[in-house]
C-alpha cells in the first residue's frame, strides 16, 4: 500500500513537471483502474505504475533536452498570457506576452515596437523573430494573434 502511494506521488510529480494534462488524465485513469484491481494483483500494479513513471520521466528529460538544444520555448503563463523564453548561458530568460481567453479560443496580443524595445532590452530588435516563433508553436485556429 505504501509503495503504491509513493509511485502515485512520483507519477504526480512527473506529470506536473512535464505539464502534460491529457497524458496525465489518461495515466491517472489507468492508475485508478490498476489501484482498483491492485488488491488482486499488487505486484503487477506496482510494476505497471513504475513503468509509467519511468516512461513519463523519459518524456520529460527528452522534451527538456530538445528545448535546450533548440534554445527557446513558448508556454502558457497563467490563465491568459504566454511566455516566450530563450536559454542564455544555461538560464531561461523570457518575455511575457499578453493574452485573453475567448469563448472560441485565445487572443494573443503582442506589445508595440516601442513598448517592446523599451521594456525588454534583451530582446531589442528581435520582435519579428519572436512573433514568428510564437505563431509557429500555436498554429491552431483557436489562437488569434493581434500585432499592435
Amino acid at each position: 500500500m505504501q509503495k503504491r502511494r509513493q509511485l502515485g506521488s512520483i507519477l504526480w510529480l512527473v506529470l506536473v513537471k512535464t505539464g502534460c494534462l491529457r497524458l496525465g488524465c489518461i495515466v491517472g485513469g489507468l492508475a485508478y483502474a490498476l489501484w482498483y484491481s491492485g488488491h488482486m494483483y499488487p505486484r503487477a500494479t506496482a510494476w505497471v505504475l513504475a513503468a509509467c513513471a519511468c516512461l513519463l520521466l523519459v518524456i520529460a528529460i527528452v522534451s527538456s533536452s530538445m528545448e535546450r538544444h533548440r534554445g527557446w520555448r513558448v508556454r502558457h503563463h497563467g490563465r491568459d498570457a504566454l511566455l516566450y523564453e530563450e536559454c542564455i548561458d544555461g538560464k531561461w530568460i523570457g518575455v511575457p506576452i499578453d493574452g485573453e481567453m475567448l469563448i472560441n479560443g485565445h487572443a494573443v496580443k503582442f506589445p508595440s515596437r516601442e513598448t517592446w524595445d523599451r521594456d525588454y532590452p534583451g530582446f531589442r530588435g528581435r520582435r519579428a523573430m519572436v512573433i514568428e516563433r510564437v505563431r509557429s508553436e500555436f498554429t491552431s485556429k483557436r489562437y488569434q494573434f493581434e500585432d499592435e
